[in-house]
Parts: structure tokens; sequence; C-alpha cells
């Protein structure tokens, strides 16, 4: 048995204490969040934004783009390894499904759940995946102007359930005729809620308290539809970093954390359309020039600005030698202090630059 976290819908900022109460299963400060984008065929928008949320959770991100990039199997079995959440995308469950088949990427996802290797969590289509089947929107995908929900089949049937996500919008009501057919019990899940697995153990969280859940069991050849009426508390639940004064955000000044994870992005998300990485690097790079380049100066300005001022006040003291001597050892001691730092921020904006 392993971890899911099946999220009905909503977006990356409606979901965000969801996506924290799933960081926080890692008990990892930094955990590795590896993201599927097939569904979307890897929107490069999407993928932006995620990178931009998670980013600013604290997590190093990458991504596994199915649709952009050929990969060997090899490849595929180093990303999924690393990571220790992997969140799937919403989209066309359908033909994410056939892209997965083809890598063999259904079968190892459910290789890492059998193993509780990694935290599998996703939206929409990349909820429906964990499911037996799942009511879809994927004929939309096809063009067709008249298309209606069906069910998709061939999911990793991780959970024997037909799944149903939004089903707070509009036509979703449609899985309430279409279940009877399926003969087995049913789960939908309105917007900004989650069922969540944790090795064998299930229970269901939600990010907006108007949001509901509902089950649907086939009792006597009729099906009854039950709302659950008991979701854990996540309010208390959140990312260590918050409530302590540690804002991810100030970690950019010399780990320059933020825009590591952008530029680690793939090839095919040029970095002119990564303007906040950019942004974040130039940050980084006035820093460590001001944090090289400042010592010196304030040490240049004392002794040539104020040459003759301290020759006067030292004159029966001490001797100009000995006055230079000492503001130079002072001087010395604050770029000591400095340098670790400065040569800290070089390293990672030369890292940036590489892609590293």
């Amino acid at each position: 048995m392993g971890r899911i976290v099946a999220i009905g819908g909503g977006d990356l900022s409606s979901t965000e204490k969801l996506n924290r109460y799933v960081i926080e299963m890692t008990q990892k400060n930094t955990p590795n969040v590896l993201f599927i984008g097939t569904a979307s065929s890897d929107a490069e928008e999407y993928m932006r934004r995620f990178y931009k949320v998670f980013v600013e959770l604290c997590c190093v991100v990458k991504d596994l783009s199915l649709t952009k990039k050929e990969y060997t199997e090899e490849e595929i079995d180093k990303l999924l390894e690393w990571a220790d959440i992997i969140y799937v995308g919403g989209g066309d469950t359908r033909s994410m499904m056939d892209i997965w088949k083809k890598y063999g990427v259904d079968a190892k996802l459910k290789q890492i759940y059998d193993n509780d290797k990694a935290v599998l969590m996703g939206i929409s289509a990349g909820a429906i995946c964990w499911f037996d089947c799942g009511h879809s929107d994927c004929e939309a995908f096809s063009g067709k102007e008249d298309w209606e929900y069906i069910f998709v089949e061939g999911m990793l049937d991780i959970h024997h359930y037909a799944f149903c996500p939004h089903y707070n919008e509009e036509g979703r009501d449609s899985f309430d005729a279409m279940l009877p057919d399926k003969k087995m019990t049913g789960l939908a899940l309105e917007n900004d809620t989650a069922f969540v697995e944790i090795n064998g153990e299930i229970k269901f969280i939600r990010a907006n308290d108007e949001r509901s859940v509902y089950w649907f069991r086939n009792i006597d050849g009729k099906v009854e539809k039950t709302a659950v009426e008991t979701f854990e508390d996540i309010e208390t639940s959140k990312r260590r970093y918050y409530g302590n004064g540690w804002d991810p955000k100030n970690y950019v000044l010399f780990g320059c954390y933020n825009s590591a994870n952008y530029y680690s992005m793939p090839s095919h998300i040029e970095p002119k359309d990564r303007p906040e990485a950019v942004k974040c690097a130039r940050i980084a790079t006035v820093f460590a020039i001001l944090g090289m380049v400042f010592p010196i100066f304030v040490f240049s300005i004392i002794v040539f600005g104020f040459e003759k001022k301290f020759k006067e006040i030292t004159a029966y003291y001490y001797k100009p030698m000995d006055v230079a001597k000492k503001l130079a050892a002072v001087g010395m001691a604050l770029s000591i202090i400095c340098c670790p730092l400065v040569l800290l921020s070089i390293i990672r904006v030369i890292g940036l630059c590489l892609g590293r």
C-alpha cells in the first residue's frame, strides 16, 4: 500500500491548502516534486504556473514531458525514483493513458504505489487515473460540438471505484444516471476537495468548507447517494516554514532557490519566457556584486578620503601607518565574513545560467 491524494478540481491557487497538506505528508523540508502534464499535452503555461506555486512552497520541481520530449526507460525511471511527490495534471484522460501505456508509465506508477516510494497525487484527469474508471469530458478534446460525458476505462484501478471530478460543475450530474450501469461503488468530488489514502486509511480533505464529496453505493440494485460528513482539519497542517517567520521568498537572496527551480524547466520553454527566473537571477547577481564591492569601497573611502584627518587625530597616539594597518585588518575581516556568502551566491548564479 501507498499514498494517494486525488483532487476533484480547482486551480493551483484554490487548492493551495491541499498542496501544502501533501507536502507535509513527505515529512521533508524541500521535497522533490515531479510534474506529469501529459493530459494537457505538457502545456507550457500550465507548467510555468505549477513551477511557480510549488517552488514558492520550497519544493524542488522537475517535470516528465512525454509529449514534448523522447525519453529512454532509464531516464523515466530516474525521474520517478527522484520524486517524493508525483503530481499528475488535468486534461484529456484518454490521451494521457494511451501515452502512458506507450512508455509503461502506468505500470511504473502502480509499482511506486505498491512500494510506497512517493506520494501520488493529481487533479481532474490526474485524479481519475488512480481509480477503475472515470466520468470524463475527454470527448470535448476531439473537437466534437455535440460531445457527451463518458466513462473512460483502463485506469490504474488502485481503488476500485467509478470516479467523478468537478462534481459541482454543470453537466456532471450525468454521473448519477450513468453509474447504475457500472454496478460498482462511485465517488464524486467537487472542486477544492480531495480523496486521501495513506496505507489503506481513507479520508477526505477540502480547501473550501462549502464544497462536498459524495459516495454512491449500489444497494439492492439501486444507487444510494450519501454526502461525506467528516473532513480532516487541514488548517493546522501548514508548511513548517510558514508561521515561524521564514518566508520562502527570502531564500532568493543567497540561495537563489526560486531561480534555480525556474531554470530547471525543460528546454522547450525558452529562458526569455521565464521573466521571473531572470529577475531573480539579476537580483542575486546584484547582491553578489554589492557584497563583494561594499567592504572594499568603505575601506577605500576611510583610508583615502579621510587620510589627512586621520593623521591629525592620531598624530599624538599612533603612527599613520599603524592606523592604516588597523583599518586594513578591519576591511579584511569584513571581506572574510562576506566572502563565503558572496561565493555561494556567485556559484548559484552560474548554476542558474547553466540550467543546473
